[in-house]
């Protein structure tokens, strides 16, 4: 006759593999975060529809208040969106120490993942592509952070670039065809008005 294990046994053991319940769920939580990003991120969008993509992922998924900056023509960075876990509530202003340190990320020659020493209550992310910085992400994390929190925010933070180099792209390729339009209208103008005088 076989033995058969206890059930709280099984879940303090975990699957066949020895691997622990909690590390499973823990797997499973970041799986299902990466679809929905990788979801959220898959159509093209402009630039502000793409912040405002990251503010609405941040706070559901792990912050209980977000702040997206992009950079403007001065190579600053600019509030875009700002959003709260609780949507009755107003974000409000950034917190005056991520303020400071948002000001000085656009000047800084090594960006990074960034809490201040002793302070994961806020976390500052650069959203970079290819060496440039495009914005930050500021948020308030919504528990007390984890090793899957870390992930989660770096995460979002590489994707969040990717998705708003994309849609700069995408805004610089319309761009080019609106002038295209307009210089061969201009120019179908302009001939239509020569052969008009040749006549």
């Amino acid at each position: 006759m076989r033995r058969r294990r206890a059930p709280a046994l099984e879940r303090s053991v975990g699957t066949q593999l020895g691997v622990p319940v909690g590390e499973i769920d823990e797997l499973r939580r970041k799986l299902v975060f990466l679809e929905r990003l990788l979801a959220a991120f898959d159509e093209s969008r402009d630039v502000q529809s793409t912040a405002e993509m990251i503010g609405r992922l941040a706070v559901a998924e792990l912050a209980s208040a977000c702040w997206i900056y992009l950079r403007d023509v001065r190579h600053g960075l600019r509030l875009a969106y700002a959003a709260q876990s609780d949507p009755a509530k107003d974000p409000g202003d950034v917190p005056e120490d991520l303020r400071a340190r948002i000001a000085n990320l656009g000047r800084a020659s090594r960006r990074r993942f960034s809490t201040p020493p002793g302070d994961a209550s806020r976390v500052l992310l650069p959203l970079e592509a290819e060496g440039v910085l495009l914005g930050a992400i500021a948020l308030i994390p919504e528990s007390a952070p984890t090793s899957s929190t870390h992930w989660s925010v770096e995460l979002l933070a590489d994707q969040s670039a990717k998705a708003l180099a994309r849609a700069l792209s995408y805004e610089g390729a319309k761009r080019a065809v609106r002038v295209r339009d307009e210089a061969f209208a201009a120019a179908g103008h302009e001939l239509g008005n020569s052969l008009g005088a040749l006549r």
